[in-house]
């Protein structure tokens, strides 16, 4: 019997791929993508003196979203950004988007960060739009993504835009 964030037992949880490489174009792959974009976003965050803890470095990966979760957690990271592309069956949808739990998330530890996950998402959401001129979509609030659920820190996944639009 395995458990949930909050300690109780394990319900209705979706079990989900440990490691995916995502979404593809013809130049490259969402993982490939991510972490170019996250070495990059690394460095700067360090040129501009924060302290930075990378879930991974390299494609080789066999880690969990939970576990990624867990080592925010024990970072008691200020912020903890996800960074993933999305891809869509028609290629003319385009954006950008962030995700965070919602004010009512089932967890009580992650429900207790909605309100800073809430303010992290959009602060991501306009800083990436205004710097890059991609349109921006929305925060989406939703309660079904593991890396979010088990995080006791303020937490955001950014969708870069779509890899299906050229």
């Amino acid at each position: 019997n395995t458990s949930v964030p909050d300690g109780t037992a394990e319900k209705d949880i979706a079990m989900k791929t440990k490691v995916s490489s995502g979404s593809e174009n013809s130049y490259t792959t969402e993982h490939a993508l991510n972490l170019k974009v996250a070495l990059l976003l690394r460095n700067k965050l360090i040129g501009d003196g924060y302290s930075v803890v990378m879930i991974r470095e390299t494609a080789n990966v066999n880690i969990s979203n939970r576990e990624r979760a867990q080592i925010a957690n024990k970072y008691n990271a200020a912020a903890y950004i996800r960074i993933h592309a999305n891809g869509y069956d028609d290629e003319s949808v385009r954006g950008v988007e962030t995700l965070c739990q919602t004010a009512s998330n089932p967890f009580p530890s992650c429900a207790a960060m909605y309100a800073d996950s809430r303010a992290l998402s959009e602060y991501v959401l306009d800083s990436y739009c205004d710097v890059t001129g991609f349109p921006k979509r929305s925060v989406f609030e939703t309660d079904e993504m593991t890396g979010i659920n088990w995080s006791r820190v303020p937490s955001t996944i950014i969708e870069l835009g779509y890899m299906t639009n050229p």
